[in-house]
């Protein structure tokens, strides 16, 4: 358990590394390629115990979990990530916010056994690049009936998106950032695309600060939003 410099987050909590999706942008393989030592395993997904059971913070926190892997890469077992949710459960004063590239997925631990997504829970889906763009109906789909909030992050944005067909009615939070290190900024038509059905469906939004350049230049400041849903909008834990 770390705080964090991500800003929508307070902290990270990694129970589970490693993911077998193969993105050429990732920033938490280079991160185990960069300490090794902290990372024995690589990005070979793993279950890590000690993690797990880190102490949680005493006040309420906003938690991205599982952001050095994929809580739903398929080579974790339902067992793992059922113990995963139940710890969650255990700690309804912190949010805990997963994000996947596998909506589909989804729906092999929705409500199995005597686990349930807890309320606490926020999941997420990542919209990169053309083509993605049904990971949000899918999210939607798969988490009907079930007690789990739902967010978007378009971070990074690659390529022009298609969101014509898709009205965003579902999810309650959207992410908007850029690819860094190195940095690649998204086409603005395609982020005002997303401000402006966020604003047509009340949807709050959160512009990462690595966009500012991106509406100075388009002389958008007015749209440069950091917003939270009220389930969201937390004390930060200190």
């Amino acid at each position: 358990m770390n705080r964090t410099k991500i800003e929508w987050a307070t902290h990270t909590w990694n129970p589970m590394t490693g993911c077998t999706y193969g993105c050429p942008y990732c920033f938490a393989r280079k991160i185990t390629v960069r300490f090794p030592r902290n990372y024995p395993f690589g990005f070979t997904p793993h279950f890590n115990l000690h993690e797990y059971e880190a102490k949680m913070p005493r006040k309420p926190a906003r938690i991205f979990t599982v952001d050095m892997g994929d809580f739903w890469d398929p080579s974790f077992t339902g067992e793992v990530r059922g113990s995963v949710l139940y710890r969650m459960h255990s700690f309804p004063r912190h949010r805990f916010l997963i994000l996947t590239k596998r909506p589909e997925k989804i729906a092999e631990c929705k409500n199995t056994g005597s686990i349930k997504f807890p309320s606490n829970l926020w999941l997420g889906v990542t919209v990169d690049r053309r083509g993605a763009e049904h990971r949000i109906k899918e999210l939607i789909d798969r988490t009907v009936g079930t007690k789990a909030h739902r967010f978007v992050s378009f971070e990074p944005i690659l390529d022009y998106l298609d969101l014509g067909s898709f009205t965003m009615d579902g999810p309650e939070w959207v992410i908007i950032g850029a690819q860094t290190n190195p940095t690649r900024y998204p086409p603005w038509e395609t982020v005002e695309d997303i401000i402006d059905k966020c604003e047509i469906w009340g949807i709050p939004y959160f512009v990462k600060d690595n966009l500012r350049v991106l509406f100075i230049n388009h002389r958008s400041w007015n749209l440069f939003k950091q917003n939270y849903p009220k389930d969201l909008q937390i004390v930060e834990a200190p």
